[in-house]
């Protein structure tokens, strides 16, 4: 008898190999697409203050998921801020408020994908009594409410006749502003003399930028403002003229400036050798 072999029929052979790669891409697919799984977060704009809140908006790739938001200050370090559920496509878009001036970025995280981090500036308003700012000829008390015109001025400064201080701005801050005028119960009667206030930003070497000056007399506070772009010290030399009234103190009623910071680097005195104060607040 004659041997017969098997025929294998050429459909069945391409039928199974057609399962066989399919077989292939389930045991393959979902490591192959948690490699892949990518996370992003889109541009942040310039600039923002304290107080108010920035959208952070991206995607993952994964689709649906829940996607943690974190941020990180000049302090270092990164810590979740807000956690958001992406859409079935994978988008997300989330306000979060900011609490704390510098420069400070934000990045989302899926596992172990992390977005491209963001950055923006983030101006507040530092009160000069709370930085550490350089007196000049005291006695100084800083942080205390002060009263002038008959108004309160919280976290004032109050010095001397003749008084001065300084802090470093270091390129961060934009403006400041204060009230300038005579203490309630401790200025003299109206006519009599005036408080003189100068204040005026350096450059790194110590020149003038730029400055402004006021004279107040008893009465009403009157408001001083100056732009500190650019600056990187900050003077205010306040003194009181044409007064018979002894014990004339100085103030400038809750002085302030807006930086791109949470808190100053000191002032340096060797900057200004001819400087004799000492370190504030005091």
């Amino acid at each position: 008898m004659r041997n017969r072999h098997r025929l294998v029929s050429p459909l069945s052979v391409v039928v199974a190999l057609v399962l066989a790669i399919a077989g292939l891409a389930t045991l393959a697919g979902p490591v192959s697409a948690a490699r892949k799984a990518s996370v992003t977060l889109k541009p942040l704009p310039a600039q923002s203050e304290v107080g108010k809140k920035v959208t952070l908006k991206g995607s993952f790739s994964g689709g649906r998921a829940t996607v943690k938001l974190q941020t990180k200050g000049v302090a270092g370090g990164w810590r979740t801020v807000a956690k958001v559920t992406t859409t079935k496509q994978g988008a997300f878009k989330k306000k979060v408020k900011l609490t704390t001036g510098g420069t400070t970025s934000f990045r989302a995280v899926k596992g172990s994908a992390k977005s491209q981090a963001r950055t923006l500036k983030v101006y507040a308003w530092l009160d000069l009594a709370t930085q550490p700012f350089y007196a000049l000829n005291g006695p100084f008390t800083a942080g205390s409410s002060a009263g002038i015109g008959g108004r309160a001025f919280p976290a004032s400064i109050v010095g001397d006749e003749s008084a001065m201080v300084g802090v470093r701005t270091a390129g961060l801050c934009t403006h400041f502003d204060t009230w300038t005028g005579f203490l309630d119960g401790h200025g003299p009667g109206a006519g009599d003399g005036v408080q003189r206030t100068a204040v005026g930003t350096l450059n790194a070497a110590g020149g003038v930028l730029a400055e402004t000056q006021a004279t107040t007399p008893p009465g009403p506070a009157k408001r001083v403002a100056l732009s500190l772009v650019g600056s990187h010290w900050f003077v205010a030399d306040i003194g009181i003229d044409g007064t018979s009234t002894p014990d004339t103190m100085t103030v400038l009623g809750s002085p302030r400036l807006r930086c791109n910071a949470a808190r100053l680097a000191p002032f340096v005195p060797a900057a200004f050798p001819d400087l004799e104060g000492e370190p504030g607040p005091i």
